[in-house]
């Protein structure tokens, strides 16, 4: 037989183990059955046995076409095409042990092609003879160091038994044969990420994309690479360069949504949240992230109006609630705010966050009774509430009563946030109430360095060096905090007593 014609065969054989081959597609009219029965009728021919368990193999009939070449191996032993579609058939029907043999009989005989070797060694790795496996697919290497089929299985076989650093050597050299391949960069991309070696990960992804600049899968791994690097701007660019190559995928511009709300990139963030609900409008997630983009830039009609679509969408769900309560909550529309609130306890949300809030809501709205049990109820339920314990210590304060307990809450809350301007803020502001004017001072100058420029502690330090007699500091303080927040007619008053 000519080794093209062998070749072909083997090729034909390899493709048999996942489909029937175009041959045996082609074999029911190339060969009718009745033609094939006429050739039966000779019985020293292998041939008929052979075209008939390719015609059974096309109709999907294994048992039958197993016998079939069972005969023609019976028939013709050394017919390399024969053994082929003999031990491709034994395999398919997990009769393993009896297709180890037959390539083995194959490998033997025709000890060139090394396609033979590679259905050895997957056939050896099936039954769990890892070392056999192994040792077949560097013979099939050996044997024709130019074919790449080798390489990719032995490099299976060491991905399945978890020894990447084999994997990755193995791909590599297969990369001195084929260095334009793209996906021997992508998969040793793979297996460097695997290995938590992100740069070179990123290294080989990228030669990867290079080669092929329109593989979708190349372009999402180096992607995720670069995200879990924590590269999040090289992450966007490649996240949009897969977008122009499908631009529906949903997922995909989730990651550029979610990347560039985690940059506080909101205009990005609202556009591409805002292609979500076109694209994907049955999905609730995709209505509150916008909604809360709208909320963080202040655009609260619009926010307002998102919610409502989604309500109209028929997600009453606890999540929209407390979302429409933050937007009215920042609107000043605080009873609607509540009502709210109320509505996502009902539906069952989570009630440390929602009680949290309702909290906020019945302190602005000057239910200061209602407030003060709503945070005592947070912090019963979540003793680690850090933000419940200093919003409920500075009210106290704020009102001037239970500062011993204030203090307890707040100094707890610090304890769990060491570094929180707010909650250091806090405990200076009880100190101010208690006339601890020294350490008060010490406190707010120190939320101030954590905080920088916020109207409120710069406030409160201006009290602070007011009562301590330092007019002039205290002015000066007062004087930029309004800067901070022209809004604060309580603060412009201040400003003009003391300078009355």
């Amino acid at each position: 037989m000519k080794k093209g014609a062998i070749i072909l065969a083997v090729y034909m054989a390899m493709l048999g183990c996942v489909c029937p081959s175009y041959a045996s597609k082609n074999i029911i009219s190339f060969f009718p059955e009745e033609e094939i029965n006429v050739l039966k009728l000779n019985s020293t021919l292998a041939k008929a046995h052979y075209l008939a368990g390719m015609r059974y193999e096309a109709l999907g009939d294994m048992e039958k076409a197993l016998l079939e070449y069972e005969e023609a191996f019976e028939k013709d032993p050394s017919n390399f095409n024969v053994l082929l579609r003999l031990g491709n058939a034994q395999y398919r029907l997990k009769k393993f042990a009896e297709a180890q043999k037959t390539f083995e009989i194959a490998s033997e005989a025709f000890p060139e092609f090394y396609l033979g070797h590679i259905m050895l060694a997957t056939i050896y790795y099936a039954q769990g003879k890892v070392s056999d496996s192994e040792r077949t697919y560097k013979k099939a290497i050996s044997s024709n160091p130019g074919e790449l089929a080798a390489y990719v299985g032995l490099g299976s076989l060491y991905i399945q038994e978890k020894r990447i650093a084999d994997a990755i050597e193995i791909h590599k050299k297969a990369l001195r044969f084929f260095p334009e391949d793209a996906t021997l960069y992508f998969k040793i991309g793979l297996l460097y990420s695997k290995e938590k070696k992100l740069n070179k990960a990123i290294e080989y992804l990228l030669k990867s994309c290079e080669l092929d600049p329109e593989w979708l899968q190349a372009k999402l791994a180096l992607a995720v690479a670069y995200e879990i690097n924590e590269q999040y701007e090289d992450a966007i660019r490649i996240y949009k360069e897969a977008i122009l190559i499908n631009p529906s995928d949903v997922n995909i511009y989730r990651r550029l949504a979610e990347l560039s709300d985690f940059k506080n990139n909101l205009a990005d963030a609202e556009k591409y949240y805002s292609v979500l609900v076109y694209l994907d409008p049955a999905n609730l997630r995709n209505y509150i992230s916008l909604g809360s983009i709208y909320l963080q830039e202040n655009k609260l009609q619009d926010a307002l109006s998102i919610v409502q679509k989604g309500r109209e969408k028929n997600f009453e769900v606890p999540e929209l609630f407390l979302l429409l309560g933050l937007i009215y909550f920042k609107m000043g529309e605080t009873d609607q705010s509540i009502d709210a609130y109320l509505r996502a306890i009902e539906l069952g949300g989570d009630r440390s966050s929602v009680y949290f809030h309702l909290g906020a809501a019945y302190e602005q709205a000057g239910w200061y009774e209602k407030a003060v049990e709503t945070f005592k109820y947070v912090i019963e339920n979540d003793p680690e509430n850090a933000n419940a314990m200093n919003y409920l210590g500075y009210m106290y304060a704020e009102h001037g009563e239970n500062l011993e307990e204030a203090v307890r809450l707040i100094k707890k809350a610090i304890d769990k946030d060491p570094e929180n301007g707010a909650f250091i803020d806090s405990l200076g502001w009880v100190y101010y109430k208690q006339g601890r004017l020294l350490e008060a001072t010490r406190l707010l100058k120190k939320a101030a360095k954590i905080v920088g420029d916020d109207p409120v502690v710069i406030e409160h330090l201006g009290d602070v060096y007011y009562k301590r007699g330092m007019k002039e500091l205290a002015i000066k303080h007062w004087k930029r905090s309004l800067e901070l927040d022209p809004a604060r007619d309580e603060l412009k008053d201040k400003l003009e007593e003391v300078n009355d």
